[in-house]
Parts: C-alpha cells; sequence; structure tokens
C-alpha cells in the first residue's frame, strides 16, 4: 500500500487531466486544420473538458493560499526560526526568550483572542519589551503547548526546548564564563 501523499496527487491528476484536454483539443485542429471546423470542433471539445479542469485549478488556488499565508509579511530582521513552514521569532529579553504569539498561533490554526490574555499571566503573556509585539514568555509557550490538543504541539514543544531555548541558554553560560 502506497503512502497517501496529496499533494503528489494533486499534481499527478493536474498532470492527466491537462494532457488529456490538450490531446482532445489538438485532435481536432490536426484532423481538419486550422480553420472554422477545426478550431469550433476544437472548442466543442474543450467546453466540456473546462470541468475536468476546474477540481485541479481550485485545488492549486488552495495550495497557492495555504503557502501564501504561512509566509511572514513583512521581512523580519532579528532572531527567528522556522518550524512546520511558519517563521517563529524570537525576542531575547534579559536571559528568557518570548515568542511571537501570532506565530506560535498560526503553527496552532488559532489567531490571538481576549481569551488567550485572560488565560496567561503577565509573566507568561504580554506585550515584548521594546515592541509593540504580543508574545509568550518561555514558560506561557509551554503551558499553551502543554494544553493544546493540536497534533503540532508536542512536537513544537520539543522543538522549542531542544533547538531554541537550550542553545540560548547554552550561549549565555559561555558569555558569563568569559
Amino acid at each position: 500500500m502506497q503512502d497517501e501523499n496529496p499533494r503528489r496527487d494533486l499534481i499527478v491528476s493536474s498532470l492527466w487531466r491537462f494532457g488529456l484536454t490538450a490531446l482532445f483539443c489538438y485532435v481536432p485542429i490536426w484532423k481538419f486544420g486550422w480553420n472554422v471546423i477545426g478550431v469550433g470542433m476544437a472548442f466543442l471539445v474543450f467546453v466540456p473538458c473546462m470541468f475536468m479542469l476546474t477540481k485541479p485549478i481550485i485545488a492549486w488556488g488552495e495550495e497557492l493560499g495555504t503557502f501564501l499565508h504561512r509566509q511572514p509579511h513583512a521581512k523580519w530582521h532579528g532572531r527567528h526560526y522556522e518550524f512546520a513552514g511558519v517563521q517563529i521569532r524570537v525576542y531575547p529579553v534579559g536571559k528568557k526568550l518570548w515568542f511571537a504569539d501570532t506565530d506560535v498561533l498560526k503553527v496552532l490554526g488559532q489567531k490571538p483572542t481576549l481569551m488567550v490574555e485572560s488565560t496567561y499571566d503577565v509573566h507568561e503573556y504580554d506585550t515584548i519589551a521594546g515592541t509593540r509585539q504580543k508574545g509568550f514568555s518561555e514558560e506561557g509557550i509551554e503551558k499553551l503547548l502543554r494544553a493544546s490538543d493540536h497534533f503540532e504541539a508536542g512536537r513544537m514543544l520539543l522543538w522549542i526546548q531542544r533547538e531554541v531555548v537550550k542553545p540560548h541558554r547554552r550561549k549565555l553560560e559561555l558569555a558569563a564564563g568569559s
């Protein structure tokens, strides 16, 4: 049994559909030439084939929308990481790290709401010092990810601990030891 890969299936389906449409439209022109009969028959063949093409066109539009949604709207010039195709901005404030709430919640498929603000203490979720960006502290993001039932939450928590927080602490220890 093959693994399901929707993106590969979409590509194969699109190639078949576009290929068959091109072939069906080419045959009348090849047979009758570029005259009224050939072009008219190609048009009559193309109209029903257009319905065959709508599914991959819509699917490619959805793929493009997902891709554009996950892209940062403005280039970030500070420290950032990438998780699950989303750029995660990380702000060092003193010895602690703060994570931009919009980036973290985008991975979890959520948007910042008043409920998020009321659920967390000021030391867990607040405006990041020196910015206008709201964010989660290390404690806050751990609380958020442990409470989340999103399938990426556990993986993201491990990623943050291993790839972001631990190297940051090591860097601070090396700087203090020098």
